[in-house]
């Protein structure tokens, strides 16, 4: 039998909830065609977002929708 390293054994439980399947589904989507209002709308009001880049996390969903805008723009520097 194999021995799972602990992030996989963690992510297959994650998964098996089902906002984390939503947002993953929806993060696959806006990353295949780079609509991200279907990701904002995940997000309540008192949201708040943040990465190592950020000072200071962005809130709500003017937050989320400038933190997923920055994610699209990074991740399509790197393809």
């Amino acid at each position: 039998m194999p021995v799972w390293p602990r992030w996989d054994c963690h992510f297959h439980h994650t998964m098996s909830n089902p906002t984390a399947k939503r947002f993953m589904q929806t993060l696959q989507y806006i990353e295949q065609f780079g609509e991200i209002e279907s990701l904002v709308q995940l997000f309540s009001e008192d949201a708040e977002l943040s990465n190592l880049v950020i000072q200071q996390p962005l809130r709500g969903a003017g937050g989320a929708r400038r933190f997923w805008s920055d994610y699209l723009g990074t991740s399509d520097q790197i393809r």
